[in-house]
């Protein structure tokens, strides 16, 4: 069965408001079980979620405005890792993958979470660019940085 680009695009949006705790498991594995058509999916999760019909379109105009971020042969930045606690970027689910002149780029679960921001911000003292990941990518650079610290302190033993 062919699957509408819209349709898509919800069902990423449910997920995503899955891995901000709106919406339960359940909710999240009754909408990727069902090929539910977009507006089907929209009144499934209204029904569902206890929130207004104004509330969702605002939160998924929020969804819609995130950068995704495609991990690719993204590759964190080891200097710009440090510049806050990793305790605190596990706890918060984000990580710092790069920096420029203006602003320091960072990966999150949430990239609407203002605590998160607020505390990087508080480390960092800098603007953020933001970029939205999911569970596994977030996972997937967290392994690079763990892979190429793990290189580096091999070559240094050498």
């Amino acid at each position: 069965m062919k699957v509408h680009e819209s349709q898509k695009k919800i069902v990423t949006f449910i997920r995503f408001l899955y891995q901000t705790n709106v919406i339960s498991e359940r909710s999240l594995d009754h909408v990727e079980s069902h090929s539910l058509a977009p507006d089907a999916i929209k009144e499934f999760a209204l029904d569902n979620l206890s929130i207004s019909n104004n509330y969702f379109d605002m939160l998924l105009n929020h969804y819609n405005a995130l950068e995704q971020l495609d991990v690719g042969e993204c590759v964190p930045d080891e200097g710009v890792l440090k510049l806050i606690p990793s305790r605190l970027a596990k706890s918060h689910s984000c990580i710092l993958i790069n920096k420029d002149e203006e602003q320091i780029y960072v990966a999150m679960k949430n990239p609407l979470d203002q605590p998160a921001l607020a505390m990087i911000r508080r480390y960092t003292k800098t603007k953020l660019k933001t970029f939205l990941v999911d569970s596994r990518d977030l996972e997937k650079l967290l392994t690079r940085c763990s892979g190429g610290a793990n290189e580096i302190r091999r070559l240094a033993g050498d």
